[in-house]
Order: C-alpha cells, then sequence, then structure tokens
C-alpha cells in the first residue's frame, strides 16, 4: 500500500528558466527578440510584437492619466481581440491590478465584480457599456468607463524613446516585485457567491510559461484560438512564446479547419461547445489537420466520447487540461504524445498534485477517490481582503474541492464537486457517474441528479430528465431510470424522477446544483413541491416608474411553466419599499426561469430602479387550521 500511495503523488519535477521579470516586460522581451513577427491577426487586422508593445506604452500612459496616477483594479471586457491583449498589459505596465471580466454575462454580474473589487477604471464594447449603464446608478462610486474592442487601441503616434516617462512615470524603471498583486480573477461561483482570487506577478509569469512549456509552443507556433471570448492562459502563454495567435471568435470549426491547414498552423484551440460540431460534421470536406499537432479543448469538460469522435475526424491527438482561477489557471495538461481519454494529464511545470481522503486528509492509492489538491509556484497569493478562506495548508496544498483520482502514470481524472457528492448507506455516490450513464440513452436530453435525504439510507439519488423531443413524458422516464438502474450498484440507484422540458442552466452552461438541492430538501421537509420566492425591492428612483417595469416581469413569470402567482406589497411606512410573494409548482420551475437569458434582461431592468434581496423559501407547516 504504501508503495500504491507513494505513486498517487502526481509531479513534474521540471523546473523552468523563470526570468525575474513583470508580465508586461516579458512582452517587451519578446518585441525586442522578435520585433518584426505577428502577434496577433483577427480578420484582417494583424500586429506585430514591436507594435503590441508600442501600443501597450501608450495605453498604459493613458490608464495612468484616468486613474490620476494612483494604484487601482482596471477592469478589462475580456473579448477575443487585439485591443484586449493591449488593456490587460497596459494594466500591468501602468503599475495597476487587471480584472479581466467576461462580456456575456449579465449586467448585474457585472455590476457585483466592480463593486467587490473596487475598479476604478472599466474598458467596455459598446453592448457591454449599454448594458451595464442601465445597472450603474445605483452603485456608490461609479467606475470611469473606456469604450473598446474596434482596434482603437492601435491607434496614435509611435511611442519614442521616452514614452515611458514623459508624465514622470518610467515604466520600465518600476522594480519588479514577485509578489506584487498584478491580476484578479473572480471565481466561477457554483459552490456559492463568486470569490476573487488574488494572482501576483510571478503567478501568471510563471504560469505563462507552464502553459507554453506544457503545450509545446515556441517562436515558430502559430495558434489559432477559437472562443468567444479571451482567457490570459492563452494569451499569455503566446506572447512569452513569441508564438502568433490567430483569433477567431466564431464557432465555424469547420472554416477554422480549412484556415488552419491553409495557415500552416500548429496549434488548434477551441472548447467542446464549439468542437461538437467539429466531431458531427458529415459534409464532403476532407477536415483532417494536416500541420496541427493536436487539438486542445479548454472551458469545459471535454467527454471521452466527443474527444474520441474528434480524434477520429480530425486525425490528430485531441486533449484536455484543469486549471482554477486560483491556480493562475492552468495546473495539469493532457500529454499529446499519449493522450487519455477522459483525463486531465499530468501535472505542469514544477507542479504537483495529489488525492487526499475527504475526512483524514491522508493521501489515498493509486485509483482512489479523494479531493484533489495542487502545489505549485502559480497558486494564488489569497482572496480579496482575506473575506474567504483560501484553503491553502501550512503545508502549500491547495484544496479544489474536486473529486478525482489518479492512475499509476500520475495522471488526474476528474470526477465530481465535492459538495455535489453523497453518501447512500456509507457508500460514495458520484452523481456525474449516473449522469453519464442517462446521457447515453438515446431518449435523454440532458439530465441533473441531486441528493435528497431519507430517513433510513442517509442520502438517495434525485434526477431530473429531459427527453428528446419531450417523448413520452413521466412514463418514458420511470423506464429510462428502470433501465438506468439496471446497470448500478444498489447504493446509486435513482430512486425518483422528474419530467422536465429542459434542465436549468446559468449564461455558461453550469448548472445550478446548490439551489436545486436545496430546494428539493426543503421541499422533501415540508411533503410539497411548492415553492415561495421572497423579493425585498428598494426603489432607488421613482416608485411609480419601478412598478411600471415590475409590472413588465410580473408578465414576462406568468407566461413561465410552473408560475402559480404572485402578491407585490407595498411598505405604509416606507414608500421605496416593497416585498413580492411569488408561489411556483416547484424550485425547478422557478429556477430554471430566472437562468433564462431574457429573464436577465428583466433583472437588468429593474435594477436601474431598485436593488433586490431574494430568498426562496418551501412550505413547512400549514398552521391556517391550527387552534392553538
Amino acid at each position: 500500500m504504501a508503495e500504491a500511495r507513494q505513486v498517487a503523488l502526481a509531479a513534474r519535477a521540471t523546473t523552468l528558466d523563470y526570468p525575474g521579470l513583470r508580465l508586461d516586460q516579458v512582452l517587451a522581451r519578446s518585441a525586442a527578440a522578435h520585433p518584426d513577427r505577428v502577434a496577433l491577426r483577427a480578420g484582417k487586422l494583424s500586429v506585430t510584437f514591436a507594435e503590441l508593445d508600442a501600443a501597450v506604452t501608450r495605453c498604459a500612459r493613458q490608464i495612468r492619466e484616468l486613474t490620476g496616477g494612483e494604484r487601482s483594479v482596471v477592469a478589462v471586457g475580456s473579448i477575443l481581440h487585439p485591443d484586449y491583449v493591449i488593456a490587460y498589459y497596459a494594466t500591468i505596465r501602468s503599475g495597476n491590478i487587471v480584472l479581466p471580466v467576461h462580456p456575456i454575462v449579465p449586467a448585474v454580474t457585472l455590476k457585483y465584480q466592480f463593486e467587490k473589487s473596487g475598479a476604478r477604471l472599466v474598458f467596455l464594447t459598446e453592448q457591454m457599456n449599454v448594458q451595464f449603464s442601465r445597472v450603474a446608478a445605483g452603485m456608490a462610486a461609479q467606475p470611469r468607463i473606456v469604450v473598446f474592442g474596434g482596434g482603437q487601441m492601435l491607434a496614435g503616434e509611435d511611442a519614442g524613446e521616452d514614452a515611458g516617462h514623459r508624465d514622470g512615470f518610467d515604466f520600465d524603471a518600476r522594480a519588479y516585485d514577485p509578489d506584487e498583486v498584478a491580476a484578479m480573477h473572480f471565481t466561477s461561483g457554483t459552490t456559492g457567491m463568486a470569490k476573487a482570487a488574488m494572482l501576483s506577478q510571478r503567478n501568471i509569469v510563471v504560469n505563462a510559461l507552464q502553459v507554453a512549456d506544457a503545450m509545446r509552443i515556441d517562436d515558430e507556433s502559430l495558434c489559432i484560438v477559437c472562443y468567444p471570448t479571451y482567457h490570459p492562459m492563452h494569451m499569455n502563454s503566446a506572447v512569452a512564446a513569441a508564438a502568433t495567435q490567430v483569433l477567431r471568435p466564431d464557432p465555424d470549426m469547420v472554416t477554422a479547419v480549412k484556415l488552419a491547414n491553409q495557415d500552416q498552423a500548429t496549434h488548434l484551440i477551441s472548447m467542446p461547445a464549439w468542437l461538437i460540431g467539429l466531431a458531427n460534421y458529415t459534409g464532403p470536406d476532407d477536415l483532417t489537420l494536416h500541420t496541427v499537432r493536436y487539438l486542445a479543448s479548454g472551458g469545459a469538460p471535454l467527454s471521452a466520447a466527443l474527444a474520441s469522435r474528434l480524434r477520429e475526424r480530425a486525425g490528430v491527438p485531441v486533449i484536455q487540461g484543469y486549471g482554477l482561477a486560483e491556480t493562475s489557471p492552468l495546473a495539469m495538461l493532457d500529454d499529446p504524445d499519449d493522450p487519455a481519454l477522459g483525463s486531465v494529464g499530468r501535472p505542469v511545470a514544477d507542479t504537483e498534485c495529489r488525492v487526499v481522503n475527504y475526512e483524514t486528509r491522508d493521501q489515498v492509492a493509486v485509483g482512489e477517490r479523494g479531493e484533489v489538491q495542487l502545489r505549485g509556484p502559480q497558486l494564488m497569493l489569497g482572496y480579496l481582503d482575506n473575506a474567504d478562506p483560501a484553503a491553502i495548508g501550512a503545508d502549500g496544498w491547495f484544496s479544489t474541492g474536486d473529486v478525482g483520482y489518479l492512475d499509476q502514470e500520475g495522471r488526474l481524472f476528474l470526477v465530481d464537486r465535492i459538495k455535489d457528492v453523497f453518501k447512500h448507506d456509507n457508500e460514495t455516490v458520484m452523481p456525474t457517474e449516473i449522469e453519464d450513464l442517462l446521457r447515453s440513452h438515446p431518449a435523454v436530453k440532458d439530465c441533473v441528479v441531486v441528493d435528497r435525504p431519507h430517513e433510513v439510507h442517509g442520502f438517495v439519488a434525485y434526477a431530473y430528465i429531459a427527453l428528446r423531443d419531450n417523448q413520452a413524458g413521466q412514463q418514458g422516464t420511470d423506464e429510462i431510470v428502470s433501465w438506468a438502474n439496471d446497470q448500478l450498484p444498489y447504493f446509486k440507484h435513482i430512486w425518483e424522477a422528474e419530467a422536465v422540458p429542459s434542465v436549468p442552466r446559468s449564461p455558461s452552461g453550469k448548472v445550478p446544483r446548490r439551489e436545486l438541492r436545496s430546494a428539493l430538501r426543503a421541499q422533501f421537509a415540508s411533503g410539497s413541491k411548492m415553492v415561495t420566492l421572497l423579493n425585498r425591492f428598494t426603489v432607488t428612483g421613482s416608485p411609480e416608474k419601478f412598478e411600471e417595469v415590475f409590472k413588465r416581469t410580473s408578465q414576462f413569470m406568468r407566461e413561465q411553466p410552473g408560475f402559480l402567482g404572485h402578491t407585490l406589497v407595498k411598505s405604509l411606512g416606507n414608500p421605496n419599499s416593497y416585498v413580492n410573494i411569488a408561489h411556483w409548482a416547484g424550485a425547478a420551475d422557478h429556477i430554471r426561469s430566472v437562468q433564462q437569458r431574457d429573464f436577465m434582461e428583466h433583472v437588468t431592468a429593474l435594477a436601474e430602479v431598485a436593488s433586490s434581496d431574494p430568498d426562496l423559501y418551501s412550505i413547512v407547516q400549514d398552521v391556517s387550521h391550527d387552534n392553538h
């Protein structure tokens, strides 16, 4: 057993040569070595490394003017465009802290991130600015807005020799402090409110080189990046390696493959939601990749089945990795020369991974499941203001909250989130295992499994199942459950299932398991599926305007499946205080409705005129006939 436990620690002993440079100085180094090489290409726009470095310096001067030279948080919309690269690097060069923000999140999420981080300056696209302006009025301190994304960041005169210190501030002379906070990244918030991970200069420079090393990107590489947004992982690694990036914010992967062959690209990087179109392509064209060494997938888990189909279609290995905001982000990556379906690979350079028992925290044996822990120089400094525990032990190990196991070769296989795992008769149940089986049934479009309490067995599996074309309804769902249970051990059996038109998901595709689980437990505690939403509103504009906007939202909710009715009451003592009491047939109906993009428009409209504090309740006792 001792030998097996030793093998269960995965580590890359490789030591890279990390320069004592800020990230913006890494760009300057690449520009000095390869000034005329194309750094970025977006459509017809090409930017050399020298042009990129000069634009960063010009933008850094602008940022210092807009912030008054005071060290600040600068938020930048992470669009897949050269303007993002310029604003990101310029923020760091100017001595400020960069906060990438996702362009497709609701405006209320942007507001939360700006308020939480204290951002004083934000770079937003025209569309993001329109959305954010509708909720900005309620902020105590509104940030200054710079609209970008149209290529304007490249405009301006050449930097010149004295460009770095025209305002008395010498960018080049600014000392390198490895522990200086350089970037801030918000977590996904799947287990609670999103937290801001604080990343140092060393964190982001180290990870840029780790990624370039693991993905085998060098100064002869041409990487085609197919994403709707930009991720610093791809951007920073290519800049550090002086590689060329071709940016394609377009889901047409067939055209991307043709472009890769035409340009003799070495890397093609995308995400499962777009790669599935390539895997399912049935057209006449030959989509074999000629010069690309492998397909890299990120942003979401890639199923083994999809990876297999992609490899057959494109004729190259398909790999994925694993990382978090807290690890800057990459910690693990599969090996292009020895890929393993379903694995996120081995640690990147100078990084360790181990799996520990949930309770004892002892390292487990090879193949045994437990919590994944990571350790390495890319691990964050901590969370913003130390308001949240960082889950970093005294020995430097970071507890990720993810469940996985290591194989004999030190490759990591992820299984679930710890907070989603439950015990049935003291046997551990992984909901995603049951979901994978359900999705293999041809009638299942989507599903999610959560636990509900049971007085004898502890917890049992409860499934929400969406059928293709809503065929057969609850009867069809019951037949699928019977089929699945025949293939599962008794402790993983699905005890109950509910046919739903669709599984509720966030705009980024994540299932709100925490909300589903909480509502389900309340349902079984009370014996009623019905739930009540209590929403307190504090009007920031006029009450008349609030009531007008709320009326439109109310009409939208009345059209949603499972909505039973509501009552809006106004405080007699405070005319700016309202409470809405809404009743839903079930929590899943409510959650599914509020996850819709159309509903987010109503949330944004309400946020213009009021702040809200919502809570979901379930009926636990009927006291209407209580005689006491």
